[in-house]
């Protein structure tokens, strides 16, 4: 299974992205997955925000849309309440809508919600 460049040390957050990520390929090989992380305020002993909640599930939303405008809006609304750095795949994933590619499947999910890290899956056929 190719190896995200970008998954954090977090053995926890590793084992669950690369879970889902598994069963994405098994259900449709040719799918191109991508697995966006960026750091949880649990990083510091805090429970997650339900506004960072509310805003992740946006920036799902608009991608699964290809909504471009509404998810950068979501990704720097994300960006803002969570108050920590963010890994490049946010980047990546910023580019990505930026060259317009339809991601026909969003999925974020309280499985991937660790103590350190939040993760969001996008694969398309």
């Amino acid at each position: 299974m190719p190896t995200h460049p970008h998954l954090p040390s977090d053995a926890e957050s590793q084992t669950a992205a690369q879970s889902w990520a598994r069963e994405i390929w098994a259900l449709a090989p040719n799918t191109q997955a991508s697995v966006v992380w960026f750091e949880s305020p649990n990083a510091k002993g805090r429970r997650t925000k339900p506004s960072v909640e509310r805003a992740t599930r946006e920036m799902g939303d608009a991608v699964l849309a290809n909504d471009i405008v509404r998810a950068r809006l979501a990704i720097s609304a994300v960006a803002h309440l969570d108050g920590v750095a963010w890994c490049e795949s946010v980047a990546e994933l910023a580019a990505t809508l930026e060259d317009r590619i339809r991601f026909d499947q969003v999925c974020w999910d309280e499985q991937l919600v660790t103590d350190r890290f939040v993760s969001l899956v996008c694969w398309r056929e």
